[in-house]
């Protein structure tokens, strides 16, 4: 699958809209020096059975809460869908994001020291570090949750990445 695309994820999420309000735009990372993110060798281990339960209930939907730049949470329904994150707020608001675009997933609150934004981070949430240096920082409903899915996306960033 590898379809380019003109836009930024970043750009795609900020085109999700409430109504006729554009949504504001997902935290942009502000260190210039940086070019690139060091990759986090840390994994997740969650158990086959707990990624399929995790998959299955993905498909439909999960709900969390993204944070916006301007320090508020936009709730939204993610899915996984194949090799893309998809946010959904309705039949017609739905954006997703390719994981190619994903050059990190940080699931360790010790790693929340490279990401420059206002959200309080805990051990509920995970952050999607983009090739356009845009981090999505997602909020689970429980650690459990969070730790599966990231489980999930590191798999499928390893088999993307060979």
């Amino acid at each position: 699958m590898g379809t380019c695309c003109s836009t930024t994820a970043n750009e795609e999420l900020t085109e999700l809209k409430t109504g006729n309000k554009p949504i504001p735009a997902i935290h942009q990372q502000k260190s210039s020096s940086a070019t690139s993110f060091p990759a986090v060798e840390s994994t997740v281990a969650v158990s086959d059975a707990g990624i399929k339960e995790f998959a299955a209930q993905a498909r439909g939907g999960v709900d969390v809460v993204i944070m916006l730049s301007n320090g508020l949470g936009l709730e939204a329904r993610m899915s996984l869908d194949g090799s893309r994150v998809v946010f959904s707020r309705g039949p017609k608001l739905t954006k997703s994001i390719p994981l190619s675009h994903v050059v990190d997933v940080m699931w360790d609150p010790r790693d929340y020291k490279r990401i420059k934004t206002d959200a309080k981070l805990n051990d509920h949430c995970a952050a999607l570090l983009l090739n356009d240096k845009t981090c999505i920082v997602i909020y689970f409903d429980s650690r459990t949750q969070r730790d599966v899915f990231v489980a999930v996306a590191q798999q499928v960033l390893r088999r993307s990445s060979h």
